[in-house]
Order: structure tokens, then sequence, then C-alpha cells
């Protein structure tokens, strides 16, 4: 009888401690979950708009344009020295 009783109560410990765990994996599960989708959406702010690639763009296009009209100059006066 004793041992029935001790069996018993091992059985049903052993059942709150799945229950627990199951728990804790849910929890977990969902704090991982939150964490990954917070982070992907501060991810997409870093994301260029096309807005920003066509800015870029067009300072890049007055950059290049500039450094070819000062190397176009250069070139004129290393001419002179050929």
């Amino acid at each position: 009888m004793a041992t029935d009783i001790a069996n018993r109560h091992s059985r049903e410990l052993e059942q709150k401690d799945r229950e627990l765990a199951a728990k804790v994996a849910a929890a977990t599960l969902e704090q991982v979950q939150l964490k990954v989708n917070t982070d992907l959406e501060a991810l997409k702010q870093y994301l260029p708009t096309p807005e920003k690639e066509a800015h870029e763009a067009a300072l890049d296009i007055k950059y290049l344009q500039n450094r070819q009209r000062k190397l176009g100059g250069l070139s004129e006066v290393l001419s002179v020295f050929s």
C-alpha cells in the first residue's frame, strides 16, 4: 500500500514535471520567435529604399563627373611636360 502511494505520488510529480517542461518550451519558443521578429524589423530599417538608392546613385554620378573633370584638367597639364 505504501509503495502504491509512493508510485502514484512519483507519477504525479513526473506528470507535473512534463507539464512544466512543456510550458517552459512553449514560452522559450515564443520568446525566440518574438526576438527574431524584432530583429528582422530592426534589420529592415537598414535596407535601402528605392529613393535612397536613387539618391546614392545621383551622388555617385556627381562624384564621378567631378573626378573626370579634375583628371581631365590634370592630363592636359601633364601633356605639356611630355
